[in-house]
């Protein structure tokens, strides 16, 4: 029998079987990264490629306040932003929202405005004197109006 020319096969020929245990082992454990790495690459790019869940509220207006890796963010620095109150609900404690301003991420340039339904008139107002007061132009924004029910009954708010 002529001796084998390949370097490999001479490698693993002159191994002892403990060290061929352990590069099987090896080998094996690299596999196994590898497959890892690739579900977690497949499962994190599927989800940044989901859309967020748009709503259409009464205005007509497609609005989502979910982040989106395509929507570019221009009010990052004053938004988001709330007026909210910590209070004590059937012997438990609660965060009472009364109103919050986030960017629509459904649109290039929106603003989305949600007020608790306790006392609409006042919450927005608070919320509008909250806009006015920032430093930039927001005349191009598309500002849409939502109501929501709070966790503690009007009565504590």
């Amino acid at each position: 029998m002529e001796p084998n020319p390949s370097p490999i096969h001479n490698l693993f020929a002159n191994l002892k079987p403990n060290q061929k245990i352990a590069i099987g082992l090896g080998l094996i454990i690299i596999i196994v990264l590898f497959a890892l790495i690739a579900s977690f690459i497949s499962t994190n790019h599927s989800n940044t490629n989901d859309d967020p869940t748009p709503v259409t509220d009464i205005q007509g207006v497609t609005v989502s306040t979910e982040y989106n890796e395509e929507h570019s963010y221009t009010l990052d620095e004053y938004l988001p932003a709330s007026e909210y109150e910590y209070v004590d609900v059937d012997g438990g404690h609660g965060v009472v929202e009364y109103w919050m301003i986030e960017e629509n991420t459904a649109i290039e340039k929106g603003i989305v405005v949600s007020v608790d339904s306790c006392d609409v008139e006042k919450y927005t107002a608070a919320a509008n004197e909250y806009l006015k007061s920032l430093q930039i132009d927001l005349s191009e924004y598309d500002i849409t109006y939502q109501t929501h029910v709070g966790i503690a009954p009007c009565e504590v708010k």
